[in-house]
């Protein structure tokens, strides 16, 4: 019974904590704070990832059609992924996250 009280209280206490403001609270660094003008989202780091996967992986089945239909192996899936992040790497030198938007 004592355990169930003391987890009780435990409870309100965090509830209470996590009920503040941004402005009371200190430890809260959640949105909108992350979500900076001249900062790469994790969305859109995500999103061009991805897209660059997918043109990759269009590039090479167009490119050897006896390729459609298989999933690439884990090994080639990993190739893609780091040239992409190379790609990646290269427009985030060149441009600012406001630029690549638009």
């Amino acid at each position: 019974m004592r355990k169930i009280l003391i987890l009780i209280f435990v409870l309100i206490l965090s509830s209470a904590k996590f009920s503040m403001s941004q402005e009371q609270n200190p430890w809260f660094k959640g949105f909108p704070g992350i979500l900076e003008k001249e900062k790469w989202s994790t969305q859109l780091l995500y999103d061009t990832t991805n897209a660059c996967f997918q043109g990759t992986l269009k590039w090479i089945v167009i490119t050897h059609p006896g390729l459609i239909g298989q999933a690439p192996t884990p090994w080639a899936q990993r190739q893609m992924l780091t040239h992409c992040f190379c790609v990646l790497d290269k427009i985030r030198r060149e441009h600012n996250a406001e630029q690549y938007k638009a």
